[in-house]
């Protein structure tokens, strides 16, 4: 799997698996461990407005930004799933992992 181009200059990409977080990765591992593993859940957590410029492929848009309703969404994430989570520049993925990780399982 491809990032698109827009996705290329993205600093930050983090993976949370099983809510507790794996760390920051670079693009081509990001590819690879996607395309291998089954349980993965791409999470794009930029706005709406951001993602009409383009998203990975198969992500789910949840704008971390709209504080009340990423809470209320995250309550519903699948704990046994990987999550991938990106932004624009690593800064709203890694905090929304950290505020993913305080989720009780």
């Amino acid at each position: 799997m491809q990032l698109k181009k827009r996705m290329q200059k993205f600093l930050s990409l983090y993976v949370l698996q099983h809510f507790k977080l794996t760390g920051s990765i670079d693009k081509s591992a990001w590819e690879e461990l996607v395309k291998s593993d089954d349980n993965a859940v791409i999470l794009d957590v930029r706005t709406p407005e951001e993602c009409a410029e383009g998203m990975q492929e198969n992500a789910v848009q949840m704008n971390y930004l709209d504080t009340q309703s990423f809470q209320q969404n995250i309550q519903k994430l699948d704990s046994s799933k990987t999550y991938y989570v990106y932004c624009g520049s690593g800064a709203r993925s890694a905090n929304a992992c950290q505020m993913m990780k305080g989720i009780v399982v």
